[in-house]
């Protein structure tokens, strides 16, 4: 009897947890999160005269007018473009246009 209850026990484990637990997350639902955490906590931070990171700019011919540079929040990960106002989370792949509202995906 007690077999029957551990063979029970597991099969309701190994059927019910893959729609629960193992869940795949919405990766948009996941980047509205990191916004509104971005949102609340570091948006006074930011100016016009804070310092941009311009990656291998170093590699870039002069006189280099496209260079795109992003401030990245430590806490969230999200970057922030100042050229092209937008805010793009590289681990979900989304990102925010400040000047519609939208989130979408980049192609």
């Amino acid at each position: 009897m007690r077999f029957l209850n551990l063979i029970t026990i597991a099969g309701l484990c190994v059927l019910g947890l893959p729609s629960s637990a193992f869940a795949q997350t919405n990766g948009k639902e996941v980047f509205r999160e990191k916004l509104k955490e971005y949102a609340k906590t570091h948006q006074e931070r930011f100016y016009e005269t804070m310092p941009v990171l311009q990656p291998a700019s170093e590699s870039v011919a002069m006189p280099a007018p496209f260079v795109s540079g992003f401030m990245q929040d430590p806490e969230t990960g999200l970057r922030y473009y100042p050229r092209y106002k937008k805010i793009y989370d590289p681990e979900t792949k989304y990102a925010y246009d400040l000047l519609t509202g939208r989130i979408y995906k980049p192609e």
